[in-house]
C-alpha cells in the first residue's frame, strides 16, 4: 500500500519540481527600475523593512528610492506619507494587505501614495538574485541566522531534517530546529539531501512551496531531487559570505512557531498569513548558512 502512496506523492512533487526549476536564476533588465511590490502591514515594534531610515516633510517616493538606493539596498517603503525604510528583503512579520490600505498622500507630492498608517508601499530596484553555485558536495551543518538577532538567546540555531511522518519503508521530513540523527546537508546539481553521519543519502527535498517547510521523502531507492536550490550572495546589509537560496530567492527564510507541535520552532520559506499550523507575528526571518561538517 504504502509503494502506491509514494508513487503519487513523486507524481505531485514531480510537477512542482518541473514548475519551480525555472526560478533558480532570477534574470532582470540591465535598466534598472523600481516597480511596486505591494502594501503591507508594519509596525513600530517589528518593521517589515527592518534596514536604514528618514523622516521628512518633504518626502516622496523618488526620494526615498534614491535614499534607500544610496545606501546600497534592494528595496524602498515609504509609509505614513513622510516615513522611508529601506532593505534587502522583506521581513517575515510584513504581510501582504489590501492596496486601499495605503492611501496616504506624500509629505513632499500631494499627487503620490505613501502609504498609510501601519501600512507601507513597498517598492523593488530590480537588482538580480544571482546563483553563484548549484554545488555544496561537502557534508554541511545548516544554521540559520536571524536577520536582526534577539536580545537575548543566541544569534543563530543548528537546522535539522526531522521524521514528522514514519510508516514502513518510507518517512517524509521537514526542516527545523528540532533535533534530529538528520544533521548535515550536501547540495548537488541543485538538489538538497538530508544525511547522518552513518547516512551519507538518506533523504532528498522534493518540494518548496511558499509557505510551508522545505519537504524531504525517505525512502529506497531514492527519487532525484527538486533541482530548486543553490547557493547565493548574502543579502542582508552588513553580512559577508554565501547563503542557501530556493525558488531564486535567499531572503524569504523564516522561523516560525509551529502551533500543531508544542510550539516547535521550524524553517518554513516565505511564510503566509492565515496558516493553520503558525502565526505570521510570530515568524523571525532568518538566512541559512551552510559550514563544512
Amino acid at each position: 500500500m504504502h509503494q502506491v502512496f509514494i508513487r503519487v506523492f513523486l507524481v505531485l512533487f514531480a510537477y512542482f519540481a518541473t514548475a519551480s526549476a525555472h526560478a533558480i536564476v532570477v534574470q532582470r533588465d540591465s535598466d534598472i527600475s523600481w516597480t511596486l511590490q505591494g502594501c503591507y502591514t508594519d509596525t513600530s515594534t517589528s518593521r517589515t523593512l527592518g534596514g536604514s531610515s528618514a523622516i521628512s516633510d518633504d518626502m516622496t517616493i523618488e526620494t526615498c528610492q534614491s535614499f534607500c538606493s544610496e545606501g546600497g539596498f534592494n528595496l524602498a517603503g515609504v509609509e505614513l506619507g513622510s516615513q522611508c525604510f529601506c532593505d534587502n528583503g522583506i521581513q517575515a512579520t510584513g504581510a501582504t494587505a489590501d492596496i486601499a490600505n495605503c492611501n496616504a498622500a506624500c509629505s513632499g507630492d500631494d499627487t503620490e501614495i505613501c502609504g498609510g498608517e501601519g501600512f507601507i508601499n513597498i517598492y523593488w530596484n530590480g537588482a538580480p538574485q544571482t546563483c553563484l553555485s548549484f554545488n555544496h558536495t561537502t557534508t554541511s551543518n545548516v544554521q540559520a541566522v536571524y536577520v536582526s538577532p534577539p536580545t537575548t538567546g543566541p544569534a543563530s540555531v543548528p537546522i535539522y531534517a526531522l521524521i514528522i511522518f514514519l510508516a514502513r519503508g518510507f518517512a517524509f521530513e521537514i526542516l527545523s530546529t528540532g533535533f534530529n540523527a538528520f544533521n548535515f546537508v550536501s547540495l548537488t546539481n541543485g538538489g538538497l539531501k538530508a544525511t547522518s553521519a552513518t547516512q551519507p543519502s538518506r533523504a532528498v527535498s522534493l518540494s518548496a512551496l511558499p509557505g510551508d517547510s522545505p519537504t524531504f521523502v525517505m525512502v529506497t531507492p531514492l527519487p532525484a531531487a527538486l533541482p530548486a536550490y543553490c547557493m547565493m550572495p548574502n543579502p542582508f546589509p552588513g553580512q559577508d559570505g554565501t547563503v542557501l537560496a530556493v525558488n531564486g530567492r535567499s531572503d524569504l527564510w523564516a522561523l516560525c512557531a509551529n502551533t500543531s507541535a508544542a510550539g516547535r520552532v521550524d524553517l518554513v520559506f516565505d511564510p503566509i498569513p492565515n496558516h493553520p499550523r503558525y502565526e505570521l507575528a510570530n515568524c523571525r526571518s532568518v538566512y541559512l548558512t551552510l559550514t563544512d561538517a
